[in-house]
């Protein structure tokens, strides 16, 4: 256990070496070319093409590369940790519908959070995120948030992270790999909505023995919130209002029928694989966050979460 924490804690930070590498090679490549800077190609009908291109060129490998490596040194064969036999239709359909009630859910905490926290005096925020205005920029829009981070993610945290961590006991596999996914956002305002999505995808990945069910909710929520983005740029805000409520209602009931249908369809629904009780849940949790690896990602994500916490006081 303390070797796999330490191995995923360095992944973590491999993920930080890799985008500053390829942030400074691409810087390089500007000057080179003599653009300074892609976002200022923006008011151009190619800026936007090429900011979503370089987004895409960045994320990948910056997610993936770290990953892969620590599945390779860690002995692990790719396809132990990537589920992907075809699942079911009588448990893929409720199990997508659950999920997608989950992800509602997730908005709701993440409401609850930021205007607690509001409340009490401290703003959160988020990475902007800016909606091309050109049909293919759209497209590379869609293809950079919600196809490519639905393939990358899942492959990382339903596969390489939840998988490994199994033989451990699938609940402490579920909400290990949840924390890492939510952590790894760097923001308060998404990481409880990464949380909740976590624990549900995990859950319905383990129950239906294939990731297509994560793979699609996934990709499902991201679209989702791409169009009404792109649909909000264009309406009132009284309007928007309208749509975001029944929107979030037609998710939840279906995430309740979802729920019903699975629990008749599986007799073992609840159930997980447990371990021999040679570790207690402390003694694991110890192990996998008590390590070099670990601790020194966890400072990293918070320096970058504290970037996104600003304290405007009561009132403010």
């Amino acid at each position: 256990m303390w070797h796999l924490g330490n191995g995923m804690g360095l992944a973590v930070v491999g993920t930080f070496v890799v985008s500053f590498l390829l942030s400074m090679l691409l810087l390089s490549l500007q000057q080179l070319l003599g653009m300074d800077d892609v976002s200022s190609m923006n008011g151009f009908a190619g800026g936007e093409i090429l900011d979503q291109l370089t987004d895409m060129m960045l994320y990948i490998p910056t997610m993936l590369a770290p990953f892969l490596v620590f599945a390779k040194l860690s002995g692990y064969r790719l396809s132990s940790l990537t589920p992907l036999g075809k699942p079911k239709i009588s448990l893929l359909v409720p199990g997508v519908m659950l999920g997608l009630g989950g992800c509602i859910v997730g908005n709701i905490l993440t409401a609850l959070v930021s205007s607690s926290m509001g409340a009490a005096g401290v703003e959160l925020s988020s990475p902007s995120v800016s909606t091309p205005q050109t049909l293919v920029g759209q497209l590379l829009f869609y293809t950079s948030t919600a196809l490519i981070p639905a393939l990358v993610e899942e492959f990382i945290f339903r596969g390489v992270v939840m998988q490994s961590l199994r033989r451990f006991g699938d609940g402490f596999a579920i909400v290990m790999s949840s924390v890492v996914f939510a952590l790894m956002h760097g923001n308060l305002v998404q990481a409880p909505f990464a949380l909740v999505v976590g624990l549900t995808i995990g859950y319905l990945v383990i129950i239906t023995g294939s990731m297509w069910v994560g793979l699609i909710i996934h990709f499902f929520n991201n679209l989702f919130a791409c169009i009404l983005q792109v649909v909000f740029d264009s309406i009132s805000l009284e309007l928007a209002s309208v749509i975001s409520l029944a929107y979030y209602g037609i998710l939840i009931a279906l995430g309740v029928v979802g729920y019903v249908v699975l629990h008749s369809k599986k007799a073992e629904f609840h159930r997980f694989y447990q371990p021999n009780p040679s570790l207690t849940t402390g003694q694991k949790l110890s192990a996998f966050l008590l390590n070099p690896g670990m601790i020194v990602s966890i400072v990293l994500i918070l320096l970058v979460t504290a970037q996104y916490v600003h304290f405007v006081g009561f009132g403010g």
